[in-house]
């Protein structure tokens, strides 16, 4: 998308590269929708199992998201500084 933007790609392959980009995502939705209506019990389980993992995981989750972040500003503030 980022040389559509800059016009770095010549329009017949922008019209081409945006319509392959509206077809990934209509077909992603596609998906998501047809596990949800097909195989609701499936899909309700799913659910059910990855909120039970997140609650199960949420301290660990919020440490490696602090760690990260305390990193990533540690790092910028030393580059900063140089």
């Amino acid at each position: 998308m980022q040389d559509l933007r800059r016009r770095a790609c010549p329009p017949r392959f922008a019209g081409i590269h945006r319509r392959a980009l509206f077809n990934l995502q209509v077909s992603a939705l596609r998906l998501k929708f047809h596990g949800s209506v097909t195989e609701p019990e499936a899909t309700k389980e799913a659910l059910k199992r990855s909120h039970d993992w997140l609650l199960s995981h949420a301290r660990q989750l919020i440490a490696y998201t602090a760690l990260i972040l305390g990193a990533y500003l540690a790092i910028s503030g030393l580059v900063r500084l140089t």
